[in-house]
């Protein structure tokens, strides 16, 4: 019997759990290693800040998918491991030992660049910690309505652009709408056409957003963000959502690594340097064609991954993932109206929300039990 564990409980590990819970008879050992017993769905994060959902329809329970698969989970975060010797250690003082080891814990917003973003910003990632933030944000607003907040939003990427607009409409439908609201980028939507960021410019401004283009935060101290040039931003709410950065443990592991720090795998999502270890998500890079730090490559990544770990508990060669060449991106804009995308092509509208919201509930459907 061999012992497999899957560290974090990303989106491909989901896929993963639920593809080993239809197949029981596995035989094998199977451990799943996260700090929470819920693992949080990205494309619906936008939707649960704006209010469009609750908390229970945007979060998977892992626990009940542990269950269904045969897996122990253990409620912990990973702080090194080493691949020589199969060990991986943990926050809560245990070390496992394993076979076979799956990574998917995914990135961490990039605060080391800059002093005092550690302590005074809030981190889009881990999500839990944001979602924690954001509910003692509006519940202290009633209490000091006559001194309205200043929230920042620091990343022009996608991420950054949902998150903006959905803090934007909360705050109007809690009736904070005094309240000063700002978006930090170098660029904004630096990989999107220039219809998509034409869109959203102008949901920018029909919010009344402040848009900060071209500023490179250097420092952040208590209720203020300072830049590399021009005069710095008053600020009580400060959300990071800039560049990927690996987490640090990974550095530390011997693990073949690329120049950021993340995973190297080859085309079957294992290992370069260790091949009893694979990893997909945020926390991999591609060797022979490195993907975005998109949550829809996990997503797809899932399936290839769970079946490539089936082979090798089975001792079969594993299959190549094949990354797709391009997505249908789809930007939540705040109110229940998005933007989509493919390659150059791009439309708007309320009916793109729509179908958005479409695909997210079908992506949790998957997860619940048949009885949910």
């Amino acid at each position: 019997m061999k012992h497999l564990v899957l560290a974090g409980g990303g989106h491909a590990h989901l896929e993963v759990l639920r593809q080993f819970g239809a197949q029981r008879a596995l035989g094998h050992r199977l451990t799943v290693i996260n700090p929470d017993r819920h693992s949080p769905y990205s494309g619906m994060l936008p939707g649960l800040i704006a209010g469009h959902y609750a908390w229970q329809q945007c979060h998977v329970d892992l626990g009940g998918l542990c269950d269904r698969a045969g897996a122990e989970l253990v409620l912990a975060q990973v702080t090194s491991l080493d691949p020589e010797t199969r060990t991986i250690m943990l926050d809560n003082g245990c070390t496992l030992h394993w076979d076979l080891l799956s990574l998917n814990t995914g990135s961490t917003p990039d605060l080391a660049a800059v002093p005092g973003a550690h302590e005074h910003v809030v981190p889009i990632k881990p999500m839990s910690g944001f979602l924690r933030a954001w509910a003692a944000l509006l519940r202290s607003m009633p209490e000091g309505a006559s001194r309205p907040a200043r929230v920042t939003v620091v990343g022009g990427g996608a991420g950054g652009v949902e998150v903006v607009l959905a803090i934007h409409h909360r705050m109007q439908v809690e009736g904070f709408g005094r309240s000063a609201i700002s978006l930090v980028t170098n660029e904004l939507l630096p990989t999107y056409p220039p219809r998509v960021r034409h869109v959203v410019t102008h949901a920018l401004d029909a919010a009344r957003i402040d848009l900060l283009k071209g500023r490179r935060a250097v420092e952040v101290k208590p209720g203020t963000l300072h830049f590399a040039s021009g005069p710095a931003l008053p600020t009580t709410f400060t959300v990071w959502i800039t560049g990927a950065a690996a987490p640090p443990w990974l550095a530390r592991s011997r693990l073949a690594t690329d120049a950021r720090g993340f995973l190297t795998v080859d085309g079957s999502l294992r290992s370069v340097s260790h091949p009893w270890v694979l990893a997909a998500g945020d926390v991999a890079s591609l060797a022979s064609r490195p993907v975005p730090k998109a949550g829809v490559y996990a997503v797809r990544q899932g399936p290839a991954l769970a079946e490539d770990l089936m082979r090798l508990l089975r001792d079969n060669p594993p299959i190549a993932y094949k990354p797709q060449r391009r997505f249908l991106s789809l930007l939540s804009l705040g109110e229940r109206r998005a933007v989509a995308s493919w390659g150059n092509w791009a439309v708007a509208g309320a009916w793109v929300w729509k179908l958005k919201d479409r695909i997210d509930r079908a992506f949790m459907r998957r997860y619940l039990r048949e009885d949910e």
